[in-house]
């Protein structure tokens, strides 16, 4: 049965009461994606089918390395889960979640339907571009401060940035 049709249906039952079409608009808010990038998404998706990928990640990225807020959120609950599990319960999962859009987060990647042929592959090439991404922004970061530290003539600061500056460009991710 489609959405639309058990609203229109509800409607009709329920004429005169507006809290019914606000529900609506509410329910569709909260399952509306928020902006996740398609490397979290799988990621997320892979720890979700698996529960072997999530010591794959744990080894790889930290909880900050993710850029939306309720996928570290849903990442750290990951990562403190039993080892011994092989499989993880959406459902408990969304359950013992505290955060309403983490949990709904939960939801709207279990029911995406996204096709990963080679998982193992997919996983490697998600992390490193979450690594690049991280590296990158944190490049931006640097530069910024750099120039204000210029600007500013706090040489120790600068060269300490520079070093820093260096490493990351160095760095294979």
């Amino acid at each position: 049965i489609k959405e639309e049709i058990v609203w229109e249906e509800l409607k009709k039952s329920n004429k005169g009461n507006r809290k019914y079409d606000t529900d609506r608009q509410d329910a569709r808010q909260t399952i509306n994606p928020v902006s996740i990038s398609p490397a979290e998404k799988i990621i997320v998706k892979l720890m979700l089918e698996d529960a072997s990928f999530i010591g794959v990640v744990k080894d790889n990225l930290r909880p900050f390395d993710f850029k939306n807020p309720e996928v570290r959120i849903l990442v750290e609950k990951l990562f403190n889960l039993n080892k011994d599990t092989s499989f993880v319960h959406a459902a408990r999962l969304i359950n013992c979640m505290e955060d309403k859009a983490a949990a709904n987060l939960i939801s709207y990647i279990v029911n995406e339907e996204i096709e990963i042929r080679d998982k193992e592959r997919n996983m490697a090439d998600c992390i490193k571009v979450i690594k690049k991404e991280h590296r990158d922004a944190r490049l931006k970061d640097i530069q910024n401060s750099l120039a204000l530290a210029q600007k500013n003539g706090y040489d120790e600061e600068v060269r300490s940035l520079l070093e820093e500056f260096n490493s990351l460009v160095k760095s294979n991710v």
